[in-house]
């Protein structure tokens, strides 16, 4: 039981930092002075359930706080498409059941990107007025679970 509660606990932050630090996180201090602050993220949680066939149920909730700067459109998550499970690489698999700012569906987009799944969530004709914003993305993911 304990070393189930270490690799779920390995497992969530391995999925919490997964993100590359591009942007995303991003920093930028605001110069016009009419906000104070810099972009980032304000919040991360994450909800896993794990299913008996060692598939994963992930909901993440995130918060960001934009002033325009680098993040204009919304934000993007990397999931990593493979993994090493007892020395041998193991591809990973996505399925992405929805993505929401602020309560409603918001469009998205995915591209594999350096061995990433790169999901951006956005309309790119739309640009964010300054101010927080929470995001939910709900994904699943199959053969995720080792069995030693």
């Amino acid at each position: 039981m304990k070393k189930i509660v270490a690799f779920l606990f390995l497992l969530f932050f391995s999925l919490g930092f997964a993100q590359e630090a591009d942007g995303t996180v991003a920093v930028g201090e605001e110069q016009s002075g009419l906000l104070s602050g810099s972009e980032k993220i304000l919040s991360f949680h994450a909800d896993i359930d794990v299913d008996k066939n060692s598939g994963l149920s992930i909901t993440e909730k995130i918060k960001v706080h934009s002033i325009g700067e680098n993040i204009k459109r919304g934000i993007f998550r990397s999931l990593p498409l493979v993994r090493n499970l007892n020395d041998r690489t193991q591809k990973v698999k996505y399925n992405i059941v929805s993505v929401k700012k602020d309560g409603v569906d918001e469009d998205f987009h995915e591209e594999i990107e350096d061995g990433y799944l790169k999901v951006y969530v956005g309309n790119k004709d739309v640009i964010l007025s300054p101010g927080d914003y929470n995001y939910e993305i709900k994904y699943t993911t199959e053969k995720q679970i080792g069995f030693f």
